[in-house]
């Protein structure tokens, strides 16, 4: 079953066929991708409409009986497609609920400019952006893997009421910096900068914040977590005029633990057996970076 992608915007309809051999197209444009969508199905039915996720093209139909519609795609921009089929759920744009449909997709993928949100920072291998209600589903996916949520998120599984909280409330916080680590359209995990609000090293009066990350699994070990954490530690020092940033860990997460000490985190500490994981109590270790030991390795 090919995943269906966040729902962007209805679009437009398909006009209605006049007669046999009538032409039915529609030209539209996501950002910098522009297309034209034409229905070559016969017989011709009532389109539902158009929706757009993350450089997906959808087009669905109401009457169960049409289902295998025939849609191309034509005067691609830029020239990156592949065609695919499955279920897919499409929004109705008229009564404002869903149904289930079988249609033909044509993905246009791979291309930065597809992406709905803009390039905030730009590292070697990978771009960080503000994340934005399109990513919902990807964000989700990964609360609810094992492999992400065991050493770094909530255990309790999450809804699409509960990510869509957590979206607005961490995500969209005014209390730092959350961004969407992505490689060319593929978002890949989330890196923040949070700020602590109480006490003597409230970040207002210590200018100290603490750096947090995760990654779907499968992009773990190939840089790109190195290269976000690089991109955002500039920012923190250059740009945000932060002293020190700090990060918990995980005893068990080495990996995580080898990431920062290869960017120059210092460990300053352990809180012992505070951590708990797979059935055991583990200690978190305790790592800051000063700016000034920072200008020293770049």
């Amino acid at each position: 079953m090919v995943p269906r992608p966040p729902f962007v915007g209805f679009l437009g309809e398909l006009p209605e066929a006049s007669g046999p051999g009538a032409d039915r197209s529609v030209d539209l444009s996501v950002g910098e991708c522009a297309f034209t969508l034409k229905d070559e199905t016969e017989p011709l039915c009532e389109p539902i409409g158009i929706e757009v996720g993350i450089g997906v093209i959808l087009w669905g139909r109401n009457e169960p009986a049409m289902v295998g519609a025939t849609v191309a795609i034509e005067n691609i921009f830029p020239q990156t497609t592949r065609e695919t089929a499955g279920y897919h759920t499409v929004h109705h744009p008229i009564v404002d609920t869903t149904i289930q449909t079988s249609t033909s997709v044509l993905a246009v993928h791979g291309n930065q400019n597809c992406m709905p949100g803009p390039v905030f920072l730009r590292g070697e291998t990978v771009t960080l952006r503000p994340a934005d209600a399109e990513d919902l589903d990807f964000i989700q996916r990964c609360m609810n893997d094992p492999r992400v949520w065991r050493p770094a998120l909530d255990v309790s599984p999450t809804n699409s009421t509960q990510v869509r909280e957590f979206f607005e409330t961490v995500i969209s916080s005014p209390n730092g910096v959350h961004c969407l680590i992505c490689a060319d359209s593929d978002p890949l995990g989330i890196i923040s900068l949070t700020e602590s609000r109480y006490g003597p090293d409230e970040t207002t009066r210590s200018r100290t914040v603490e750096l947090a990350y995760w990654l779907a699994p499968e992009y773990h070990g190939q840089g790109y977590g190195s290269d976000g954490a690089t991109q955002l530690i500039t920012y923190a020092f250059e740009d945000k005029n932060f002293r020190r940033i700090e990060a918990a860990v995980g005893s068990f997460n080495e990996p995580s633990i080898g990431l920062l000490e290869s960017l120059g985190f210092q460990h300053e500490g352990t809180r012992r057996e505070a951590a708990w994981y797979r059935g055991e109590y583990h200690d978190m270790q305790l790592y800051g970076l000063l700016r000034a030991e920072w200008r020293e390795q770049i």
